[in-house]
């Protein structure tokens, strides 16, 4: 049995017309840090704040990609006017509540992104 693929894929996919939202990310681990956080910078997009449930690793994150601003909690990312746009990247039975807060208190919030688990 043969199967075809089309791996032609398309690397210079069209950047909407506006890139400088304020990105807060949520969660400091590979996901974020070497996946998320590397094409955010590599496409020009404006991550603004970081937090993580350990600000140590949030704080070794936020040196290594250049994101000016840790939060030491959600509360206080999302009280943040600059962070427009809420990327998770956290294991799945933690982000429901996440985003329960953050439609409560998320009151300059524009958007909001998720990593969901591929099985």
């Amino acid at each position: 049995m043969s199967l075809d693929f089309n791996l032609d894929l398309n690397p210079n996919a069209t950047l909407p017309p506006r890139i400088d939202f304020g990105i807060g990310a949520v969660g400091a681990g590979f996901i974020m840090r070497d996946v998320h956080l590397k094409a955010y910078a590599d496409a020009g997009f404006n991550v603004v704040a970081i937090t993580s449930r350990t600000p140590e690793i949030a704080q070794e994150v936020a040196d290594l990609r250049g994101i000016p601003r840790v939060c030491e909690s959600l509360e206080e990312m999302l009280d943040d006017p600059n962070v427009e746009i809420l990327d998770i990247a956290v294991p799945p039975d933690k982000q429901p509540e996440i985003i329960r807060t953050a439609l409560r208190r998320g009151e300059y919030l524009k958007g909001i992104l998720r990593r969901s688990r591929w099985r």
